[in-house]
């Protein structure tokens, strides 16, 4: 998947272009560049998830950042800490680590795993939506992360993944 990608966490807003590449084992390359709207910040990495492994190329500031390394390098650009590498697992539908129960409905998919309830929505045959527990959870906010996908001709047109009480997003759109 290639295109535009739109990050919104908090006031950092970064636009750009992005190339998302995805095996079958479930492993993911993500490339972004882009900057903020008036060009103030720029932007430019690669993030992997490899096994339970994520790693950050940061190429505009020439830094690498591995495991440990990438939580506590979002935590400090968001001031949250979370399971990102979960997160990003569940974004990606690229595994589902700790889901405890599963039931199937005519609609999809909803079980429970040790952080709470999820719910998959399937339409045509493909994943359309899915509603997983904050991966930053605190008492102040009771988020989900909400995963909207939208498909045309077989292939991933969209896929955005929100913190809707945080009001934060990740969008990425295909060209």
């Amino acid at each position: 998947m290639t295109g535009h990608a739109t990050f919104d966490v908090d006031s950092y807003r970064v636009r750009g272009r992005f190339t998302l590449e995805l095996e079958p084992n479930g492993d993911a390359v993500l490339e972004f560049s882009g900057a903020t709207l008036l060009g103030g910040h720029r932007e430019d990495a690669v993030v992997s998830l490899s096994g339970d492994t994520l790693r950050v190329l940061d190429r505009e500031r020439g830094r690498y950042y591995e495991g440990e390394e990438v939580t506590r390098l979002v935590a400090s650009g968001t001031g949250k800490e979370g399971e990102w590498t979960l997160a990003l697992r569940r974004v990606l539908a690229s595994g589902c680590p700790g889901v405890e129960t599963v039931g199937n409905g005519e609609s999809g998919l909803s079980g429970t795993g040790p952080d709470g309830p999820f719910t998959l929505k399937v339409e045509d045959g493909r994943l359309a939506q899915a509603t997983w527990p904050n991966p930053a959870p605190e008492e102040t906010f009771r988020d989900r992360l909400e995963v909207r996908y939208e498909w045309k001709e077989g292939r991933l047109e969209l896929l955005e993944a929100l913190l809707p009480t945080r009001g934060w997003r990740v969008r990425l759109e295909a060209d």
